[in-house]
């Protein structure tokens, strides 16, 4: 209805009745009241306890080391002076390199005048005294051989880099005897002579390889050392870890791809206690997501091949979810393995609640806690999580969420 006035008369007005508004405001509140009443009164509730529960996965992974990709220009012989899976400290031989006009005649002739020169001064040591402690050092070198050969053969077992070094040195030692019993005469001058000539070729060839820190070394590689590094892991893809799997060759991604050059791979240098493990789930995994929870892996790469570790990082791609477990212990046997299946099992002990008992709000895990009649949302980290339960642990050590109490399952 519309309402007009003239102009000269007195304007009508119409007062609002407040009343019925009042009224609505009031039911509004009372059914707030009420409702959150009947929620704290008849809310589902449980008392959170001590409690234990096991976690099991099953899956494969790649198996990421932190190294470095030692290569030397192209050569035509080397000699291993290290062995496969020997830690290493810096300084230590790694391996003899001989370029490619490398004469092996030489080498024949210098082992040939060195035998010439030992038999030279054993035939001339006239004192008994000195006669029989050359006895007991060809007896030591002997015996020595001896040990290597039954490695080779197989009748022993042992560290052949290891006792070949031993080897050497005994060798060494009874020379070094020999030159002292011996005086040097014009024959033995001709033949020191000779000696130093072939070693003085040799050593032109040759090239001795040193470490250059600390680490594991490794003469395996299969292609992929400079691409699946700690620094590109987080870049990769479930579509990249599947290429891997499949035997397809991926591109780096961090802008450090090999050089196209002449050099060849020699060795890696990888460091001990620092490894990781990536691998792909098809949904997130709550155990996962806490970095704090510690797993017993166990690989498939050999025979007692178990280590503890965590996830250090995880990401979602494409609707899968990537989880990369960190290791700090020795990497043994593993500092030639790629792709590995492996068993990831923990046993939990802590605070256990009802899995429905454990809520987001604000972007935030927690578990609401009846603390004196009062519903507080208690931030946790979830150790583990299943269908029924949940063993969780409180972000605030000092919260109400403790064994006893009562939360809103």
């Amino acid at each position: 209805m519309v309402q007009r006035t003239s102009g000269r008369g007195r304007s009508s007005r119409i007062k609002p009745d407040h009343t019925r508004m009042y009224i609505i405001i009031g039911i509004i509140a009372v059914a707030v009241v009420i409702t959150t009443l009947v929620l704290l009164l008849y809310a589902p509730k449980a008392e959170a306890a001590e409690g234990t529960m096991s976690f099991a996965y099953e899956g494969k992974g790649l198996v990421i080391r932190k190294e470095k990709l030692y290569k030397s220009e192209t050569y035509g012989k080397t000699t291993f002076l290290a062995q496969e899976g020997e830690v290493v400290t810096t300084g230590t031989a790694i391996a003899d390199v001989y370029t490619w006009d490398y004469n092996a005649n030489d080498v024949a002739q210098l082992n040939v005048i060195e035998d010439t020169i030992m038999d030279y001064q054993e035939k001339y040591i006239l004192d008994e005294s000195l006669k029989k402690e050359l006895e007991n050092m060809n007896t030591g070198v002997n015996q020595k051989a001896k040990e290597i050969s039954d490695v080779v053969s197989g009748a022993a077992t042992g560290n052949l880099i290891k006792l070949e070094q031993e080897l050497k040195q005994l060798m060494q030692e009874r020379q070094k005897f020999l030159n002292e019993a011996v005086a040097e005469d014009e024959q033995l001058k001709a033949f020191y002579e000779q000696r130093n000539d072939l070693e003085t070729r040799i050593a032109d060839w040759k090239q001795t390889i040193l470490a250059e820190s600390d680490g594991v070394v490794s003469f395996y590689f299969d292609g992929l050392e400079t691409v699946l590094t700690p620094d590109n892991m987080t870049k990769l893809t479930p579509a990249n870890i599947a290429d891997v799997f499949a035997g397809k060759s991926i591109v780096p991604t961090s802008g450090n791809e090999p050089s196209q050059t002449s050099a060849r791979s020699l060795y890696r240098l990888v460091e001990q206690n620092e490894w990781y493990v990536v691998f792909v789930a098809d949904s997130r995994i709550a155990e996962f997501e806490n970095p704090s929870n510690v797993f017993n892996v166990e690989f498939s790469a050999g025979e007692n091949l178990t280590f503890s570790g965590s996830v250090s990082e995880s990401q979602e791609s494409g609707g899968k979810y990537l989880y990369y477990l960190k290791f700090t212990e020795p990497i043994s046997d593993m500092v030639m393995a790629r792709k590995v299946n492996m068993s990831i099992t923990a046993t939990f002990s802590g605070v256990q609640v009802p899995a429905g008992a454990v809520r987001m709000a604000d972007n935030q895990l927690g578990v609401y806690v009846d603390n004196g009649g009062n519903k507080e949302f208690v931030a946790v980290k979830v150790k583990t999580i299943d269908d029924q339960m949940a063993i969780v642990e409180p972000e605030n050590m000092s919260s109400p969420l403790i064994s006893g109490c009562t939360v809103y399952a």
